[in-house]
C-alpha cells in the first residue's frame, strides 16, 4: 500500500498486485492506510479455501473475498468500508453452532448446496452464500464481486488459482487514487 501511494503521487493512480501471499489480515487496515495518506484507497485479496457457493451452485468454489474501500474526508473522518462476498463469516456460522442456536436462512448450506438453519451442517459443509444469501434476495451480487476479486487479484498477478500443495497462495490487489490529480487539492 505504501508504494501504491507514492506512485499515485506520481501518477495519479497506482495498481500493484502481490502474490503467493498468506493471510494479510483485514483489508480494511490497507485502505484506511492510503486515506491516512489523503489518498483513495482499495484492497482486496483472493481469500484461498472455498467457502462461497456460487449462485444456483452446490459445491463451495470460492474464498470469501475481502473488499475494502477508504476515502480521505475533509471535515469528517474518512469513508471506510471493509466487507466479505460472503454473507456471513463462516466462523461466525460455527460460533452460532457452539451456541446451539440456529442459523438465518441464506447464510449456509448443506453438502448438497440447499440452504440450511443447522450451524453444524452449514459449517462441517464448509459452505456459505454469497452476499445477498439466496437468489430472491440477491446473491448473484455477492457472487459477482467474489469473481471480480478473483479477476482482480489472480487474473492480474499471473497467478492463477492456488494449490495448497505449493503453500498458501493467496493473491492481493491494491488500488490507489489521488484526488488531487482529478479534480485539484480544492
Amino acid at each position: 500500500m505504501q508504494m501504491a501511494c507514492a506512485k499515485a503521487r506520481k501518477t495519479g493512480v497506482a495498481l500493484v498486485g502481490v502474490r503467493n501471499s498468506n493471510h494479510f489480515g483485514a483489508a480494511g487496515y490497507y485502505s484506511r492506510l492510503a486515506a491516512k495518506e489523503g489518498v483513495i484507497g482499495m484492497a482486496m485479496t483472493h481469500a484461498p479455501g472455498s467457502a462461497i457457493v456460487p449462485t444456483f451452485g452446490r459445491d463451495a468454489v470460492l474464498g470469501t473475498n475481502p473488499i475494502a474501500f477508504a476515502a480521505p474526508g475533509r471535515a469528517n473522518k474518512p469513508f471506510a468500508l471493509d466487507m466479505a462476498t460472503s454473507t456471513v463469516a463462516l466462523n461466525k456460522v460455527r460460533n452460532y453452532a457452539r451456541r446451539g442456536m440456529p442459523i438465518p436462512e441464506g447464510w449456509a448450506m448443506d453438502q448438497n448446496g440447499q440452504p440450511t438453519t443447522d450451524p453444524d451442517v452449514g459449517y462441517k459443509a464448509r459452505r456459505v452464500a454469497p452476499v445477498g444469501g439466496t437468489r430472491e434476495l440477491g446473491s448473484h451480487k455477492g457472487y459477482g464481486l467474489a469473481l471480480i476479486v478473483e479477476a482482480l487479484t489472480q487474473g492480474l498477478s499471473g497467478w492463477g488459482r492456488a494449490d495448497p500443495n505449493e503453500g498458501w497462495g493467496a493473491t492481493v490487489y491494491i488500488q490507489v487514487q489521488d484526488p488531487t490529480a482529478f479534480a485539484g487539492a480544492d
